[in-house]
This record gives C-alpha cells, structure tokens and sequence, in this order.
C-alpha cells in the first residue's frame, strides 16, 4: 500500500463521517419539526421559525465540520502521513543503496513509534552489511582460489551434462570438447572414457565421495591430452569436475617406461651376449681337441681311416661356424671397417640373393642415388643382407610373396631413435636407412619381443641364430635395428647406420707395440720376428696351456710339424721349464686365460729375461677382448681357438722356419 493511497482513505473517511453527521443532525431536527407540527397546534410563524432554525443548524454543523475536517487533515499529515512518508523515502534510498559499501542507515530524531521501527530497520542493514560483506569475502576468495589453481574447473549435472564452465586448465590449451548443455561424446573423448566419468559422476552424488578418473582427448592435430578428473557433489543434481592436465607426466612416464624397457632388454642381450661368448669360448677349446686330433690322425692313418677324419672334420668346422655365429652376435668378432658404398655392397651380393630368395618370391631394389659413404665391415655386412632376405623367404612357405630391399637418407632425432633398438646410445645425425620388406605372414607378438636373442626361431627346422647374427653385426657397426610387423601383411627391417665421418689422424708413437684383430681364427701377426737361423736341430717352444687334452694335442701336432715342445699346465711349471730351457727356446705358445691375470703376469715375468722372445696368444675368445687383457704386455701374434694344423703352420712360419 502506498503513501498516497493510505491519504486517500484517511480524507475519504474523514469526509463520509462528516456527511453522515450532518444528515444525522438534519434528519434530527426535520424530525422534531414534524413532531412538533403535527402533535403540537403552534403558529404558523414559530414552524417556519423552526425550518429556519433547523437550516441555521444545518450549515453550523457543516461549518463546523469544515473547519474540524481542515485540523484533522492537518494533523494527520503532520502527525501520521509525514513522518511515514519520510520513513518510507529513507527506506527507499536503503533499497538502492544496500549492498554499497557505505549504506545510508535511517536517521529519525523522534523517540516515538516510528523511531523504534527506524532502529529494527537500522539493526537490519547491519546484519545485512555484514551478511553482504562476508558473502563478498567468501566470493573473493573462490575467486582467488579458482585463479590460482592451474587446473580447469566446471559444473556438471547427474546426466553428465556440462551446467557451467568456470575456468580452463591454465598454461595449456582449453580442453575442447566442453560445450554448455551437452555431455562429453566422441570422438573427441573415446567412449569407454565417456562411460567411465558418467559412472564417477553418478558414484560422487549418490555416495558424497570424491571420484577419480582417467580421460583423454584428441586434439585437432591428432594428438591426445591426458586428464586427471575429479568429481565431487555439490548438490543432489550437480557436482564439481576439477581437470589437471597430466599429458607431460603421462609422456614422461611412456618415456621412462620405453627407457626402463629398453635397459632391461640391453641387459638381458648383454647377459646372453656374455654367456654366449662362454659357451663359444668352452666349444671353442672342444673343437681345437677335435681339429688337432684329426689333423694327426689324418696324417697318420690310412685311406678308410682319412675319409672318417674328413667327416669328424668337418662336423668340427660347423661347430666352429656355430660358435663364430655365437661370438658375433656377442659382439667379440674383430670387425675390419672401410669406406663403403651400401648399394654396391647390395649390388655385389644381387648373385647371392637370387640364390637365397625362393623361385615364387620376387625381389625389387629400390636404391636411393648419390647417397653418402658408411663405416662397414663388407665380410660381415653381406650376412646382415643375406640372412634377413633368407628369413624373410622362409616365411613365405613355399607361397608367392614379395620382397623389396630401398635404400635411403635418414636423420635419427629423439623420437625416431626410440624404434631402433641397439645395446648403447644412437647419435642423432645424419644415417642411411636400409630397408627389407616382405609381404609374408608377420611375426607374431610372443616371438617380435625375443626375436633377437640366439636359439628363437619360428622354423620347425633352425638354429635361432640368424636375427641374432645380424643384431650382433648391426651393434658392432654403431647402428640401430627396428621391425614393423603385422599380421597377415608382412614385415619391414629397418637398419640405420651413421654416415661415414673422417677418422682423425693418430700419433706415430708406439706404433711398434699395436696388434691387429684376427677374424674367425684366422691368422694375425703385427710385430715378426726373424726365422730360423738354420740350425738343423728341431725348434724349441714353450707351450703354456691350463686345458690337459688341448695341451697334449696341440703338442703332437707340433712334434708332427717338426718342433719340439715344452709343455707346462701352470704357471708355476712354465717358470721352471723356461728356466731350465732358457736360451733355447724360441717361441712361447701362451694360452690367453681371457678372465685372469695370471698369464698376462707370467709374459711380464719372462719378458724379463728374454724381451726378444716372440709370443703367439693363442684364445677361444676374440681378439678384442685378449688385446683389453694384455693391454700392459705386448704380444707379436694371436690364434683363435679353434685352430687347424695348417693354421698353426702358417703362424709358427713367421717366426721358425719349418721347411
């Protein structure tokens, strides 16, 4: 009700008790005068009297009420109307300015009834200041705290539609996908993560506890963004969803779990590679038994006896093929590297793939022009070429396929590196890229993840040696070997290897003190001596041998070349021996013992009395790895184990003339 409405019904109250008075005053005295005309016999004159009393009467009272009415009116607006008026512009003035900082409070000077009214209403706008600031405070520090959290924020309902939007992840780009009144769909978000955050909203209202998600995103590159999600109710129809982008933990953690992999698989290569090159080593002195054995029995037997000695020969010289596989893919074969051109290398073997690949299997080159020169080993490179073009036909089974082998440029970065595999860090430079493709069966997943290790293979028929062969070579050439694969459609080996770099020039000094690598057994002489003088009398050498059978034939086939052998089991009777022989002898035949000292002690010794005395390394282990052991001894030639007698003849020959 407003203030001009309530004067309205005061002055229309006013004025109807005013008229109602009157007609009562009038209708009162008409009636005396009826009464009095017809009850009463008076004069004419005193009734027209009494009219004109009863009119004098009438408009007295209605002066009278007039001038009564104006005081009333007064008074009401003065007493009742004013005040209220007042109170209700203040009030007013109030309502605009309550939630100010500085809100005007009623001012009312009267201790009356309004005044009390002025005070609950002042008593009011305190509690509501209070209430307002305090709202504000709350506010300002949402705010703040929304600003200051890096995570997105947003308001979903309990149908996994997005109400509001009130902050994107910070320091990234905005989650996209988020669009007021829709849920997340595909397939921006995949749909098992749709379903997975629905079935957290849901959980989080129904059992007021935090729920935890996992999400992902594709962006418009193709990309995928990880989120950690957190769903908490606020009401029964809405609930809070916090957004951490965790894409760079989550890559981080893919790396270091590619980086743990991949160490575990260099250890686990590393640790077959150690026990391979023991195995070789072991055969290694088996077969030099056998080969010696032979060889005396070939030259002391007959023609039946020779054609068995032929057989048991050449069951040794597989053995020995097999153990030199097995110290390649170890990494214990010397390697003679060269500047060479991949596609003549792949040109020059184009005689032996034809022989490799089956009849049904056609074989494309694709050769990439003018590409820069490598560090290779081309003995060992042909192996790489030829046993993947031999497994990559195998796998065909007598079905028609394809096979390409390319060539190309290819730099490795970072993230290419991760699909080569390779036991130490690849270097990020410019590299060529070879490549045998098949169009076969595909490698299946239990075997993709061992394919390299000796002894794995899909054949019914195979030693498991191949992969690993060539892993070993790869390795030894500081390159990288990576296989796609899928079932069904084939297979790709990639192998990277670096562009050949200049070598810096070395120093001339102890030129005179360095050994060169002998491979597969083969013979390696860096420092010889003079031959024999001429004496008629049988050369002296000392033998020095921890292995009774090896030591025994090995002396024979020296006896059989005509030498006289000195042999000693230990160090202990190789000391006595030498110093009873001394001048005499003329060679030193020392079996390396690759994981001891003792006999790189024993040559320091002896070098002691005789400097000039040539020495010939006789190991089943590599060069590489006995020239590490005899770093601080010099020695003048090296024979690997297992060795012919032919092979020996030739290595004794530079030192004692045997004719």
């Amino acid at each position: 009700m407003t203030l001009n409405s309530i004067r309205l019904r005061v002055s229309l109250a006013s004025g109807l008790v005013l008229l109602v008075l009157l007609f009562s005053v009038y209708v009162g005295g008409y009636i005396v005068v009826q009464m009095i005309g017809d009850d009463v016999q008076v004069p004419d004159s005193f009734t027209a009297l009494a009219r004109v009393a009863l009119g004098w009467l009438t408009c007295f009272i209605a002066v009278v009420g007039i001038v009564f009415v104006i005081p009333i009116f007064w008074l009401q607006s003065r007493l009742f109307l004013n005040p209220l008026d007042t109170l209700t512009q203040q009030i007013r003035e109030i309502g605009s300015h309550l939630l100010d900082e500085a809100c005007p409070a009623i001012d009312w000077p009267h201790n009356d009834e309004f005044g009390v009214l002025a005070q609950s209403v002042n008593e009011m706008i305190e509690v509501l200041a209070l209430k307002t600031r305090q709202n504000e405070q709350s506010k300002q520090s949402q705010r703040a705290l929304i600003a200051g959290m890096p995570d997105g924020l947003c308001v979903f309902d309990v149908k996994g539609r997005l109400v509001s939007l009130l902050k994107q992840p910070d320091y990234t780009n905005p989650i996209p996908g988020l669009v007021v009144g829709e849920s997340l769909s595909p397939p921006i978000f995949p749909e098992s993560d749709c379903d997975a955050f629905g079935r957290a909203m849901r959980e989080a209202l129904c059992s007021d506890r935090t729920q935890m998600v996992m999400l992902c995103c594709r962006e418009a590159d193709g990309s995928y963004r990880h989120f950690e999600v957190r769903v908490s109710r606020m009401d029964d129809e809405q609930g809070v969803v916090v957004w951490r982008d965790v894409t760079k933990e989550w890559r981080e953690r893919e790396v270091r779990e590619q980086v743990e992999a991949h160490l575990a698989k260099v250890q686990k290569m590393e640790s077959l590679g150690t026990m391979a090159a023991g195995i070789a080593h072991d055969f290694n002195n088996i077969l030099a038994i056998i080969q010696n054995t032979v060889e005396l029995v070939r030259i002391q037997s007959d023609d039946e006896e020779s054609e068995a000695a032929r057989t048991i020969r050449q069951a040794a010289d597989k053995g020995a093929t097999l153990t030199r596989e097995l110290m390649t893919y170890a990494g214990h074969t010397p390697a003679e590297f060269e500047c060479q051109d991949v596609n003549a290398m792949i040109r020059e073997l184009k005689s032996l793939m034809s022989g490799v690949v089956a009849q049904n299997v056609i074989l494309d080159f694709k050769l990439a022009p003018d590409l820069p020169p490598v560090a290779a080993d081309p003995h060992q490179f042909w192996k790489v070429i030829i046993n993947l073009l031999r497994n990559a036909s195998e796998a065909f089974k007598g079905a028609s396929g394809h096979i390409t082998v390319s060539t190309s440029l290819l730099t490795l970065t970072r993230q290419i590196s991760v699909d080569f595999f390779s036991t130490r860090p690849l270097p990020f430079e410019r590299g060529l890229l070879i490549q045998i493709e098949d169009t076969g069966p595909g490698i299946p997943p239990d075997v993709l993840d061992r394919i390299f290790e000796p002894f794995v293979s899909t054949k019914a028929v195979g030693r498991g040696l191949g992969l690993a062969t060539v892993f070993g070579i790869v390795d030894v050439h500081n390159g990288g070997i990576a296989i796609q694969t899928e079932l069904g459609k084939g297979t790709c080996f990639r192998i990277w290897l670096p562009v050949f770099k200049q070598p810096q020039p070395v120093s001339d000094a102890g030129a005179g003190d360095t050994q060169s690598g002998a491979t597969d057994g083969a013979l390696t002489v860096t420092d010889p001596h003079a031959k024999s003088n001429g004496n008629t009398a049988r050369p002296l050498v000392l033998l020095v041998e921890d292995e009774p059978a090896i030591l025994r034939t090995t002396g024979m086939v020296l006896r059989s070349l005509g030498i006289e052998a000195l042999m000693a089991a230990s160090q202990r009777e190789a000391q006595t021996l030498f110093s009873q022989h001394a001048d005499d002898i003329r060679l030193l035949l020392l079996d390396a013992q690759a994981d001891s000292l003792d006999n790189v002690r024993l040559l320091s010794i002896l070098r002691l009395s005789r400097p000039d005395l040539p020495t010939i390394i006789l190991s089943g282990h590599a060069e590489e790895r006995v020239r590490t052991t005899f770093a601080s001894a010099r020695y003048d030639a090296f024979l690997g184990k297992p060795y012919t007698r032919d092979e020996l003849k030739a290595v004794l020959q530079n030192f004692i003339d045997l004719s």
